[in-house]
């Protein structure tokens, strides 16, 4: 039998890591503008 719990990550309750960067409206356009569109090949 399993003595301890596999799945338990140590610190994964925790919130105190930094905050994670966001683009700014430019950024996203400048983004979308950069990706190729898709074929619709449905």
């Amino acid at each position: 039998m399993i003595k301890t719990n596999p799945c338990k990550i140590k610190g994964a309750g925790r919130e105190d890591f930094p905050e994670r960067p966001v683009l700014t409206m430019k950024q996203v356009f400048v983004l979308a503008d950069a990706i190729k569109p898709r074929g619709s090949g449905c």
